[in-house]
């Protein structure tokens, strides 16, 4: 069975290794996923807990984050929403 919990920062370091291991062997490549995480963490709009891990067995085997975005023309904010990324899971799952 897997279970989704909140990140916390002892996570921070499994999690930056998960990503890594899930872009690296993929048709794009890796393409510095686990330092866009790292860095939305410092954006004043991030959030902890849209920040998710799934676990099976204890383990960290997926992860995602979903960050605060704004839709806008000239200038004007028309809409707030929501963007998935990165979103990763262990290639062997």
């Amino acid at each position: 069975m897997v279970t989704l919990k909140t990140i916390e920062p002892t996570d921070y370091q499994t999690v930056d290794s998960l990503i890594r291991k899930a872009f690296t062997n993929t048709e794009e490549g890796y393409g510095n996923e686990a330092e866009l995480a790292a860095n939305l963490r410092k954006d004043a709009t991030y959030q902890n807990y849209l920040e998710i891990v799934a676990l099976k067995d204890n383990t960290i085997v997926g992860y995602g984050l979903l960050s605060e975005v704004g839709v806008y023309e000239d200038s004007i904010l028309l809409s707030t929403g929501l963007c998935l990324a990165p979103l990763a899971v262990l290639p062997e799952m």
